[in-house]
């Protein structure tokens, strides 16, 4: 109810909540567990948040992912939580990688699990856009700081990503704009000419990089300020 408080005060929808949130702090899911069972886990102190978010598709941000309780410290290593750390050890060496990795991963995973009901859809006159460009020869590639299974979730879920002829992804490269590498990458592997190729972007580090690997590049404000410089 505070979010939707907040929100009749707000010209746009809140879209991102922030709660302390780890594998040694969560009442938020413990009380979802233990629901009409009288013990301590099954109170509710947040107003069922996570299940509001999911359905309000909300973005999670954890806070203090390594932390418990109220700022009482680190339950990595902390033998106050020993069988925790023991599973997380476990984790940790047959995984090899971090214990604290293995915290992240644990919140992390709802994230991959549910990811596609977190993707909102594409800008107004967008999908359209990218119509009507496919049909005049335009050739359409995608550059993107996501992970492979995002992007193919997000093809999925918006057909019309399909008319891309393909995308680097920063996650399968190991590098991500603005590096210069993965513009490279992209003009090698698309076989681009630099100087008859338009780069689209929302964020203008992005944009000033795309530029001096030899792109055509502008800062993405709307569907038809696009329009306007390809079709018009």
């Amino acid at each position: 109810m505070q979010i939707e408080l907040l929100n009749s005060c707000l010209a746009e929808p809140l879209c991102v909540n922030q709660i302390q949130y780890s594998v040694a702090h969560c009442p938020t899911i413990d009380a979802g567990l233990n629901v009409n069972i009288c013990n301590e886990a099954g109170c509710s102190r947040d107003g069922s948040v996570i299940e509001y978010c999911r359905l309000k598709k909300m973005t999670i941000q954890a806070w203090s992912p390594f932390l418990y309780g109220m700022f009482e410290g680190v339950y990595i290593g902390n033998e106050k939580f020993p069988e925790l750390n023991r599973v997380m050890d476990r984790l940790a060496e047959e995984y090899q990688v971090t214990p604290n990795a293995i915290a992240v991963a644990w919140i992390m995973r709802l994230y991959f699990e549910f990811q596609r009901l977190g993707f909102y859809d594409m800008i107004d006159g967008m999908p359209t856009l990218m119509r009507d460009l496919h049909a005049r020869g335009v050739r359409l590639w995608g550059l993107t700081n996501f992970t492979v299974r995002g992007v193919r979730e997000m093809h999925g879920k918006y057909p019309w990503l399909n008319l891309l002829g393909g995308t680097v992804i920063s996650a399968q490269e190991g590098v991500a704009k603005p590096d210069p590498r993965i513009y490279d990458i992209a003009i090698g592997r698309f076989h681009l000419d630099p100087a008859q190729t338009l780069f689209v972007d929302d964020n203008a580090c992005n944009v000033l990089a795309a530029r001096a690997a030899g792109l055509q590049a502008v800062r993405f404000e709307s569907a038809a300020q696009i329009r306007a410089l390809t079709l018009d």
